[in-house]
């Protein structure tokens, strides 16, 4: 018993100093294929369905996150290192993030006054992202570019219905 209460301990504590000593500094350069992006995705998940109560917050965190991998692609491509599998990764985790802002922002409509300020800045990072890949596609290899492309019209449309 006492051994199990002092792992909590530990563990709590731990919790406590990567929460307060920001994870985010610490995880923030590694990018897919890099030994701390698995702990950068987890700590992202926990930080959204444990650390984050309002689903503003919570579609203010996934703003944050779609910026997140719109830096990671473009990092990924000044660095020689986008591949197929990456950019597929990365897209994919922009677009199922596109859908939960979109499903948060429709979910909070009307409830609450600052959803224009989020649809403005979800599609501010959706421009951004679509300047990126347009960008990238220019010097992409030809499945990469298709890819890219079908992503980034797949994002792009999303934020479109939401601001009608």
């Amino acid at each position: 018993m006492k051994k199990l209460i002092f792992l909590i301990l530990i563990v709590a504590l731990v919790v406590f100093l990567v929460s307060k000593f920001g994870a985010d500094r610490i995880l923030n350069g590694s990018l897919p294929g890099d030994f701390l992006y698995s702990l950068k995705k987890s700590w992202e998940w926990a930080n959204l369905n444990l650390l984050t109560f309002t689903d503003e917050g919570k579609v203010k965190l996934e703003l944050k996150f779609m910026q997140e991998r719109v830096s990671e692609l473009e990092q990924l491509q000044k660095d020689g290192k986008l591949t197929v599998e990456k950019a597929k990764q990365l897209t994919d985790e922009y677009n199922n993030l596109a859908q939960s802002v979109n499903k948060g922002i429709t979910d909070i409509q009307g409830a609450q006054n600052s959803v224009d300020s989020l649809v403005r800045q979800a599609q501010e990072i959706s421009q951004k992202h679509k300047g990126a890949v347009d960008e990238i596609i220019k010097s992409a290899p030809g499945t990469t570019a298709d890819l890219l492309k079908k992503a980034s019209d797949l994002g792009e449309s999303l934020f479109k219905k939401i601001s009608r």
